[in-house]
């Protein structure tokens, strides 16, 4: 397994992965603590933009091929947040 800096863009739709649309990809990164360094520099660059509110960066633990193994998202992202809850809404009786 190995961990991925990824994008989510809120559309019309709600909050969608990047890599739905062209030219947002996720990045492989060489351990969490580099994704979560590149994340945060990401996320404090994005808040001074006008879209800061419809872009979110956050770490995924992935495949080594790349495919998602469903692992909850680490970031302040909403969806990150909402499997969050959600798993720990499952976890506790």
């Amino acid at each position: 397994m190995k961990w991925w800096l990824i994008v989510f863009l809120l559309t019309a739709n709600g909050w969608e992965p990047g890599e739905n649309f062209d030219g947002w990809w996720a990045s492989q990164q060489a351990s969490f603590e580099a994704c979560v360094e590149h994340r945060d520099f990401a996320n404090k660059v994005n808040a001074d933009t006008s879209l800061a509110n419809k872009i979110c960066f956050a770490c995924e633990e992935r495949f080594d091929d790349g495919t998602s193994s469903d692992a909850t998202c680490e970031g302040p992202c909403e969806p990150c947040q909402e499997n969050e809850e959600n798993s720990s809404v499952s976890t506790n009786p």
